[in-house]
């Protein structure tokens, strides 16, 4: 036995070929459950389907997409490339190799890195990473856990390289509908970070005053109570799908103290994290024990 943990359940890899249909994946099935998944686009586009709002990839590109973050990829026709899938085991290992907090943070964030026309290294480099993490786990040989981790290192390098995102457009002029979907866009990329409301507006090019009527008018709530609520949406998910501690989960969502992530939990949902995981534990306990019932 060459290792002790079975490949296919650290990682899942699929090699998409130009063909003359589309071709999709949902990230958010099952044999996904609470894996972060990395898009190697070599040839072509593809759309990346998120919970609010999409993105849109172009060739060449990385798009590396934590756990809970994307719910389905999809490439146009005649595209080409990767799509890997990794699990929270095999992201810590990866982690462990290179630069702890950098590539945390790094692996916890939703980032579309384009890469530079005539940068033929760096695409070389993705796509045979992306290529021997295929082929591992097809044919495995001795070694094949840190052969994986090793790659997926070079992917977060790769990724953290790339970072962070310019802004994606200037808004100054564009009509209501178009400002709300880019600022979704903007804060689905970045609520991780902790951005500020008047950064998402610098970035966009407009007010706060504009930004803040905007969002206001057409949703009922502020921006600030929108990125809040996708920050809380994510610590659920992670609290629920993850087996990460409390304050590493804070961390990776840009909290710098855990006390901190605490409070805004517990303010938000009448319990603090851990209570609330462990109430989902429970729950899911009992379900399990009706369901074995004759």
């Amino acid at each position: 036995m060459f290792q002790t943990t079975p490949l296919p359940l650290l990682a899942q890899a699929d090699r998409a070929t130009p063909t003359v249909a589309a071709t999709e994946w949902r990230l958010n099935a099952p044999r996904y459950g609470g894996h972060s998944h990395a898009l190697v686009l070599t040839e072509g586009k593809a759309t990346v389907q998120l919970s609010k709002g999409q993105l849109r990839a172009i060739a060449p590109c990385l798009v590396w997409m934590p756990p809970g973050a994307a719910l389905t990829v999809a490439l146009d026709a005649g595209s080409a490339g990767f799509i890997v899938s990794c699990s929270e085991n095999l992201v810590s290992m990866a982690i462990s190799g290179g630069q702890p907090s950098a590539l945390r943070a790094t692996a916890d964030r939703l980032i579309l890195g384009e890469i530079r026309p005539g940068d033929a290294g760096q695409v070389a480099t993705l796509a045979a990473t992306a290529e021997t993490i295929h082929r591992e786990l097809r044919a495995p040989k001795e070694s094949g856990v840190e052969l994986l981790s090793a790659c997926v290192t070079i992917m977060l390098v790769i990724a953290q390289r790339l970072s962070p995102q310019p802004a994606l457009a200037q808004a100054d002029g564009w009509p209501a509908p178009q400002l709300l979907q880019r600022f979704m866009q903007m804060v689905e990329v970045h609520f991780r970070e902790q951005y500020t409301i008047r950064r998402y507006a610098d970035e966009l090019g407009v007010t706060e005053r504009r930004l803040h009527d905007t969002v206001v008018k057409a949703t009922g709530r502020s921006p600030l109570a929108l990125v809040h609520a996708r920050l809380l949406e994510e610590a659920r998910a992670r609290l629920a799908e993850s087996s990460l501690p409390v304050a590493q989960i804070a961390y990776g969502l840009g909290f710098r103290d855990p006390a901190h992530f605490t409070r805004f939990f517990g303010k938000a949902v009448g319990l603090s994290p851990r209570r609330y995981r462990a109430g989902l534990r429970e729950a899911r306990k009992d379900r399990e024990t009706f369901a074995a019932w004759p």
